[in-house]
């Protein structure tokens, strides 16, 4: 695993969960790609399990970083930009919204 650039670290059902963002000098030519997926999962053998599902808030050309990562209820939650959360399924990495009956876009 790189160790650039990580903000938080956060370990739960037998996975380390990183969340990276780039300092202010290199964040105008980061690729989208990794700063809109900018959360990251590795095993306990040091192997990638998973990268995050891109913020569905937003237009897709956007910067939507996730700036935050918490355990709540048992559950990993990624918060974007704009303030929503979001539930992180330790499986896949995929999201959905953390409040039921509201829509993240």
């Amino acid at each position: 695993m790189d160790s650039g650039n990580i903000k938080q670290k956060i370990e739960i059902e037998g996975l380390e969960i990183i969340r990276r963002y780039p300092s202010d000098n290199v964040l105008a030519n980061y690729p989208r790609e990794k700063l809109n997926r900018n959360i990251e999962a590795y095993k306990t053998d040091g192997k990638l399990a998973w990268v995050i599902q891109e913020c569905p808030a937003g237009a897709p050309n956007e910067d939507k970083a996730y700036m935050d990562i918490h355990v709540k209820d048992g559950q990993l939650i990624a918060g974007n930009w704009i303030g929503l959360d979001f539930i992180v399924n330790l499986e896949t990495g995929g999201v959905s919204p953390a409040k039921k009956g509201v829509r993240p876009w």
